[in-house]
């Protein structure tokens, strides 16, 4: 146990001055250490049970090659499994990555509390309106700090249990749209958005603005801006923020 400690200090730079980051761990050691680390700061209620206390966590690759590794939203789905490992009842912990090339501990954690998120009323109006392709509501209004984009409204797993759900939900038949394509997260700090490509999208998730394409990933994302455009294989999104919902939104109660 001392040793996985001291191994874990050096990668997260609790140790002394004269210590050095670890340069043969693989990506996938230093990610499961990460989230083990993470998982770690679980504290009982008293009660019997256990909480998470922090409201977010934010982690800071300081190389690029660790980006496939700390994938978003697999890392943020098994750091979930991980509290539920130590009997956590805790909701969903928001996990945003960041990739800031230069010297330092290969990964930086940062945990967020609930003061440090925006509230609701500061957040900027964002909606997304459908340009082309079938979906179930054209325009939708961005909520919370995730909304998920994909073919259906549901993806369900093999035994029909709900992996996910997505607000901004294709027809079936819009087959160039992977089921989790994409998701939209806002960041309460910067009080920006970005979008996304989930590791398992078919196409690809690309920003399109000012005549130039911007290829998104599951790591840096892309930040968005009014008026950019999102596309998703064949189908094709516009971002709209900071002013009201765009004229041609559905009638109330429709997104």
């Amino acid at each position: 146990m001392d040793a996985i400690e001291s191994r874990m200090s050096r990668l997260f730079g609790r140790g002394s001055p004269g210590d050095a980051a670890p340069s043969k761990l693989e990506p996938v050691e230093i990610r499961m250490q990460a989230l083990k680390q993470i998982a770690g700061c679980v504290q009982p209620t008293g009660r019997g049970g256990y909480y998470f206390p922090h409201a977010g966590v934010k982690l800071t690759l300081r190389s690029s090659l660790l980006a496939p590794a700390f994938s978003n939203p697999q890392f943020e789905q098994d750091l979930q499994a991980e509290l539920v490992e130590r009997s956590c009842g805790a909701g969903r912990v928001a996990v945003t990555i960041e990739i800031v090339e230069g010297p330092g501990q290969p990964v930086e954690i940062e945990y967020l509390d609930a003061s440090k998120i925006t509230s609701e009323k500061d957040r900027p109006d964002a909606y997304v309106k459908v340009l082309r392709g079938k979906a179930a509501v054209e325009t939708v209004r961005v909520s919370g700090d995730r909304i998920y984009i994909g073919r259906l409204a549901e993806v369900r797993q093999k035994d029909g249990s709900i992996l996910r759900r997505n607000e901004v939900a294709f027809d079936e038949s819009e087959t160039t749209v992977s089921r989790k394509h994409a998701w939209i997260q806002y960041e309460p700090g910067d009080k920006r958005f970005r979008v996304f490509d989930d590791p398992q999208s078919g196409r690809g998730t690309q920003v399109v603005r000012n005549g130039s394409t911007i290829r998104s990933d599951s790591v840096r994302g892309v930040e968005l801006r009014d008026g950019d455009e999102i596309h998703l294989g064949n189908a094709q999104l516009r971002f709209d923020v900071g002013g009201r919902p765009p004229e041609s939104d559905p009638q109330p109660g429709k997104g």
